[in-house]
């Protein structure tokens, strides 16, 4: 329900579209009746039927000699706060050095960039070379 609410609440803030509440509740069970059907192995989805036994994504290492940049951006509507931070590894998962910082950015998807920008820096900083960006982002 509260993503189906947050979801309406977008569409109504960038896009100017109202929801109807009805549609709000019918988008909130039609995503828990696919969901259920996910978790039980009776719904496909994109092919692939997904079973409850199945683990989260985990971390994967970067190949022998690279190190890999995680970045990710954020911003808090309730505080105006936005930053972002990411870490640089190593192929054997050691963490080489960490960095979180407050910055202005107009968008999450700026800040991602902004983020990707900063970790590339510090990265050719430490004299790194061979890097493997990870982000949530869809950049």
């Amino acid at each position: 329900m509260c993503w189906s609410l947050w979801k309406a609440r977008n569409s109504f803030y960038f896009d100017k579209i109202e929801c109807l509440p009805t549609d709000i509740i019918a988008r909130a069970e039609r995503s828990w009746k696919e969901f259920n059907g996910v978790l039980s192995g009776s719904t496909d989805i994109h092919g692939l039927v997904l079973s409850s036994t199945e683990s989260p994504p985990r971390w994967s290492p970067p190949p022998t000699a690279w190190v890999k940049l995680h970045v990710d951006a954020a911003v808090s509507e309730n505080s105006n706060g936005h930053g972002l931070g990411f870490i640089i590894r190593d192929s054997v998962g050691v963490s080489l050095t960490a960095v979180s910082q407050k910055m202005s950015f107009p968008f999450v998807v700026v800040g991602e960039a902004m983020a990707i920008h900063e970790a590339f820096r510090e990265a050719f900083t430490l004299g790194f070379t061979n890097i493997v960006v990870e982000s949530d982002s869809c950049l």
